[in-house]
């Protein structure tokens, strides 16, 4: 089961399926950005993983929020992407987490602070 943060600016989402696991948060824009930022965070894990391609990462998630964002008829374009060095390279997932963000923010629902439960912002 995914789980869901806000800090800031940021809306983030925790992805773990057996072996894999990714941590993606983006800061959103209400227009599309022709260059999105990516951050890479510190290495959290020793184990060795492969070098993760910040440009397949990039695609992917904007990809999907292009395609979430047409679905439902929403606005919601990264600006910012986050991800941390050491997770698993599979780009799919961070994918799928884009949608799960749009999604999220869509209909509303919460996001964990770090202080309280806020509700996501349009």
């Amino acid at each position: 089961m995914p789980g869901y943060i806000q800090s800031g600016e940021f809306y983030g989402v925790s992805y773990i399926t057996g072996p894999s696991h990714v941590l993606l948060q983006v800061a959103f824009s209400a227009v599309p950005v022709s260059e999105p930022s990516l951050v890479a965070l510190p290495a959290v894990s020793a184990l060795p993983h492969a070098i993760l391609d910040p440009q397949q990462i990039l695609s992917a998630v904007v990809n999907a929020a292009i395609a979430t964002n047409a679905e439902l008829g929403t606005a919601f374009f990264p600006a910012v992407i986050r991800y941390v060095a050491d997770d698993s390279p599979r780009y799919s997932l961070y994918g799928h987490c884009a949608t799960l963000l749009v999604r999220r923010l869509a209909s509303g629902e919460l996001f964990q602070s770090a202080s309280t439960t806020v509700p996501a912002k349009e």
